[in-house]
C-alpha cells in the first residue's frame, strides 16, 4: 500500500501530467457514450496524505464515484473560491442538454456556490449546518434550521424561503430531515 501511495504521489505531482493534458481527453470519450438526461454530480474532499487533501467533482454513476476534476487542498479544506474554480472547471466536460443536480455536504454550501449553481442552470442539494438562518416571508424574522420541528419519523419541508441571514439569498426549498451522526467508535455525536 505504501508503494502505491508513493507511486500515485509522485505521478500526481510530476509536470506532464496534467488533467487537461492526459485524464479529460479520455473521459470526453468515454462520457460520450454516457446516455443520461441527467447527472449526479458530488463535490467531496478527501485525506490524501498528511497535510494534504484531495476535493473532487465526480459523476455518480451505479454506485460509482467518476472523477471529473480534482485539486489538491490544505488538510481540512479550502476557500470558497477554490472551490467554485474547481466548478468552473468541470463545466466544459458536462454535456449542455444534460439536467445536473449537484451535491454537497455543508463544507460546500455556501452562497457563493449557490449563486454560481444557479448561474450555471444547476440544479443542487447542498447541506446547511443547523444554525443557519432561514426566514419565509419579508417580513418574518432569521430562525436557525435547527428550529424546524424535525423527529426522526417526520422530515420537515419549506418552499421558497431565504437562507443566509446576512445575505438573504431567496428561492431556497429546504428539505430537513433527522440524522444523527456518530464518532467511529460508534458512539453519539451530534443530532
Amino acid at each position: 500500500q505504501d508503494s502505491r501511495v508513493r507511486w500515485i504521489k509522485r505521478l500526481l505531482e510530476a509536470d506532464f501530467v496534467s488533467q487537461e493534458r492526459v485524464y479529460q481527453p479520455l473521459l470526453k470519450h468515454v462520457l460520450e457514450a454516457f446516455h443520461e438526461s441527467s447527472w449526479h454530480v458530488v463535490i467531496d474532499r478527501t485525506a490524501l496524505w498528511e497535510g494534504v487533501d484531495l476535493a473532487t467533482i465526480a459523476l455518480n454513476y451505479r454506485k460509482r464515484a467518476i472523477p471529473l476534476v480534482w485539486t489538491c487542498v490544505p488538510y481540512g479544506g479550502a476557500s470558497e473560491a477554490t472551490y467554485i474554480q474547481l466548478l468552473r472547471r468541470c463545466v466544459p466536460l458536462v454535456p449542455t442538454n444534460v439536467q445536473v443536480i449537484f451535491h454537497g455536504d455543508t463544507e460546500f454550501g455556501h452562497s457563493e456556490m449557490i449563486r454560481t449553481l444557479r448561474e450555471m442552470g444547476w440544479d443542487f442539494m447542498l447541506a446547511q449546518p443547523s444554525h443557519c438562518g432561514f426566514r419565509s416571508s419579508i417580513n418574518a424574522s432569521s430562525l436557525p434550521l435547527a428550529s424546524l420541528p424535525v423527529t426522526p419519523q417526520h422530515p420537515c419541508q419549506l418552499a421558497q424561503v431565504e437562507l443566509f441571514a446576512q445575505e438573504r439569498l431567496g428561492g431556497i426549498n429546504v428539505l430537513a430531515f433527522y440524522q444523527p451522526h456518530y464518532t467511529r467508535f460508534n458512539k453519539l455525536k451530534r443530532k
